[in-house]
């Protein structure tokens, strides 16, 4: 009993290292992917329902055409109701995971909302957003709460 409870031991010991070394091994690739990487381009969120796919294109000048189900909103202008928006983003290279703000700015009171959000670079047409709830950053990726996009150009 007491050598199986020292092989149990060690093999929980040993899944914990290679959680680990895992772990570590996946911020090194992120962290050199995320040195060359740009936002700039046409981004699909990736989903077995054809549906809930939807493309986000960011431009040079910091605004957003978005194209949620086929409806498309051009020069990063939205309609909700009969208020008009501009949605634009800033997006900060430097940070890790890089910082994405998503902001929506009522044309007629100027006010904004920001959707402060974070991104992991799988690959150079490939990454993982999450959007904070209620203006907070997330802290890090959390599976549930993040939409998957690949660069269509």
């Amino acid at each position: 009993m007491k050598k199986l409870l020292i092989v149990v031991f060690a093999l929980i010991i040993s899944l914990m290292s290679m959680l680990v070394v895992g772990y570590i091994l996946d911020s090194i690739i992120s962290s050199k992917l995320s040195k060359d990487f740009n936002i700039i381009g046409t981004w699909e969120s990736k989903s077995s329902k054809e549906a809930d796919k939807f493309r986000l294109t960011f431009y040079k000048d910091g605004s957003i055409e978005s194209n949620f189900l086929n409806k498309s909103k051009l020069n990063g202008e939205s309609k909700k109701g009969q208020d008009k928006y501009i949605i634009t983003y800033t997006v900060n290279y430097k940070e890790s995971p890089i910082h994405l703000d998503i902001v929506r700015t009522n044309v007629e009171s100027n006010k904004s909302l920001v959707y402060p959000g974070i991104i992991k670079v799988e690959g150079r047409d490939h990454i993982v957003l999450a959007l904070g709830l209620k203006g907070k950053r997330p802290k890090n990726i959390l599976l549930n709460s993040t939409i998957k996009f690949v660069r269509l150009k």
